[in-house]
């Protein structure tokens, strides 16, 4: 996995020889041209809108337990980060991400079981290739919050595979920890 990439207008100058255009900001506000993501990066993003604003960095490890099942080092979860969004703001995003699944791109991750917010997105590789499709999503209860990115690679077919995954996954963890 490549780290994540921000273009600016120095960087296109020296690189591309060429000047940022208006152009350039609308693409890399729709995640298009020069701009480079992780599925992490993007599992923080989506994470910091269902968080109300707090940033959670990842973990892997909650606890070591024993075969015997005796606690052998538990893990403290990171501190959660302020992020400056207004309240106006983090709802604009949250009413969006519920729409795109509700009745936009997202619909085939809507699930019975619980309300899931979301956003599809494909990424474009060189040309010849098949793109990626992704879906970056949250849903939450009174016992559980859960965030999630589905990639699928090379997958130009059927585009709409990673949000129905993700509804799937939303599903089956929400009705095992709902009863």
């Amino acid at each position: 996995q490549k780290p994540g990439f921000l273009p600016t207008r120095d960087w296109k100058k020296k690189h591309k020889g060429e000047a940022w255009y208006g152009g350039d900001t609308v693409n890399l506000s729709i995640g298009q041209g020069y701009i480079l993501v992780t599925p992490v990066q993007m599992l923080k993003v989506i994470s910091v809108i269902a968080n109300g604003g707090y940033l959670i960095r990842p973990y892997l490890i909650k606890k070591i337990v024993s075969p015997r099942g005796d606690l052998i080092k538990e893990f403290q979860p990171p501190k959660m980060e302020r992020v400056p969004l207004s309240s106006a703001t983090l709802n604009f995003l949250r009413r969006s991400l519920r729409g795109v699944v509700r009745e936009g791109t997202g619909w085939r991750a809507e699930s019975k079981t619980v309300e899931i917010s979301g956003k599809t997105g494909t990424a474009e590789l060189s040309e010849g290739e098949k793109p990626h499709n992704w879906f970056i999503g949250y849903a939450s209860s009174t016992h559980l919050r859960l965030a999630i990115v589905v990639l699928v690679e090379n997958r130009e077919e059927d585009i709409q595979i990673a949000p129905q995954i993700a509804g799937k996954i939303f599903s089956q963890i929400f009705e095992k920890n709902v009863h």
